[in-house]
């Protein structure tokens, strides 16, 4: 009993010193950004400017005076839907919610970015109790697999090329999952379904399809074949959110069918991204970065790490190892093997760039955690 205790007190002192190591990171890398979310700088000069910026650019004019980027487009579009223009003429190709929340911050604190800083701190917190559910509660392991995702650049670059609306949408995909887990207990998935209305709210319809779709497979893989349909019927409720987040479109006279033909617009727009299938591969395995303008030449990726063939290595190792061993994975590590394998057939269906990898990287991350720290515990057992 004495010794468990010492054991536990070190996982508690191990993952203090993680969180520690992460923040005097944040600190010396970062502290020069931090200024930028909290200073009041969205003024109206500044929303003049970025209008400005936005009408002389690619998105109003075939010869465009300047290419801007997306960053620029979000702060501009944020700032007009809290002025009051429908979200249906300004970047319309993303779905309003993310861009509300943006608003906010300008309204409240007259800055684009500071709900940028509350959706990054929200993710790690989301993610550590996500990891602390499929790591079998084990402290140091979630700390640790939360810690190497914290200072993976994907991640941290959102803090530098602000506002972007994936790490927004992030925190909602990652609770989307967390819920899942929570409420298959109760066999209810209401939270479930609002939260993933919120997923597709805030950038696009597609991950809350994809949560939809590996939810299902997972209920199918656990032989739960009754509860697809409590999951099934829970699912307006996600379309309810996506709709709410068009009020203002509703408000201006637009019908049902008029939004359901907009939705259609938004999906072909989308849909053009479909070329140069399995580029992710060839992206995270060699760094060659397939770019879809100009000759879409191969380039090399900034943001690329030595790290990422190994993270989206770990969990088809898993997946062998146990065929082989004909070993029974437990249900939360079995969703997280489905979530990877769907989000990466996903990403095979098209081009790609590092920012899509922002939903992808947590769940590699403590899958491989996982892996390792099993590994290891083989590895002891054997010399003893």
């Amino acid at each position: 009993m004495k010794k468990k205790k010492i054991f536990h007190k070190k996982l508690l002192w191990g993952s203090i010193v993680i969180l520690l190591g992460v923040l005097v990171y944040y600190f010396f890398t970062f502290r020069t950004v931090f200024s930028s979310f909290f200073s009041p700088s969205y003024t109206g000069a500044y929303y003049r400017m970025v209008e400005d910026l936005f009408n002389d650019s690619q998105y109003r004019l075939k010869e465009p005076t300047a290419i801007i980027p997306d960053e620029i487009v979000y702060s501009y579009a944020s700032g007009a839907y809290v002025r009051g223009v429908d979200p249906i003429y300004i970047n319309s190709e993303h779905t309003p919610l993310g861009k509300y929340l943006i608003g906010v911050g300008i309204v409240l604190f007259q800055n684009d970015k500071i709900m940028v800083f509350m959706c990054f701190v929200l993710t790690l917190v989301i993610l550590w109790f996500l990891s602390y559910q499929v790591l079998h509660k084990n402290i140091f392991l979630a700390t640790l697999s939360t810690g190497l995702f914290a200072i993976e650049r994907v991640f941290t670059d959102q803090l530098i090329y602000a506002p972007l609306l994936d790490i927004i949408q992030l925190p909602f995909i990652l609770a989307s999952v967390l819920l899942y887990i929570y409420e298959e207990k109760k066999g209810n998935f209401i939270w479930t379904s609002i939260m993933i209305g919120l997923t597709m709210a805030t950038k696009s319809i597609v991950p809350g399809v994809l949560l939809y779709g590996i939810f299902i497979l997972h209920r199918l893989y656990l032989k739960k074949y009754t509860s697809i349909g409590r999951l099934l019927v829970y699912s307006p409720l996600a379309f309810i959110v996506l709709i709410l987040s068009y009020t203002k479109t509703f408000v201006d006279g637009y019908s049902v069918f008029q939004f359901i033909g907009f939705q259609k617009w938004i999906f072909l727009y989308q849909k053009s991204k479909l070329e140069y299938p399995f580029s992710f591969w060839r992206f995270i395995y060699c760094n060659q970065w397939q770019a879809w303008w100009g000759d879409r030449a191969f380039l090399r990726g900034e943001d690329w790490r030595i790290s990422w063939p190994v993270i989206v290595s770990l969990p088809f190792i898993q997946v062998i190892y146990a065929s082989i061993r004909k070993i029974q994975l437990d249900s939360n590590s079995v969703l997280l093997l489905i979530y990877i394998g769907c989000y990466e057939l996903f990403l095979s269906t098209g081009v790609v760039s590092s920012r899509f990898f922002l939903p992808l990287f947590p769940m590699c991350y403590i899958v491989s955690v996982y892996v390792i720290s099993q590994l290891i515990v083989t590895l002891c057992k054997l010399r003893k």
